[in-house]
């Protein structure tokens, strides 16, 4: 099974728009596993195309690989430009 889920809003006169993207498998043959992906964070206008961004991303695996931990999270805060 597969859900999905894609959220944007934006606020402060669309110079400020909150994220968060989600994905969730579950295999349910061989081992059963399932697979959540989300990414949650903030993208700020700045200046013409320019933005910033800061998000936090978690994986989780319910069946890992050996040796492999099931959980991961990352924190990112960055600069983009619109093209």
């Amino acid at each position: 099974g597969l859900w999905e889920l894609d959220f944007r809003y934006q606020f402060a006169g669309n110079k400020l728009e909150f994220i968060h993207d989600q994905n969730v498998a579950y295999q349910n043959y061989g081992e059963n596993k399932t697979i959540v992906r989300s990414n949650t964070g903030l993208r700020m206008d700045i200046l013409w195309d320019i933005y910033a961004t800061a998000t936090y991303r978690f994986n989780y695996e319910s069946e890992p690989a050996a040796g492999k931990l099931g959980k991961d999270s990352t924190l990112a805060v960055g600069l983009g430009a619109k093209f």
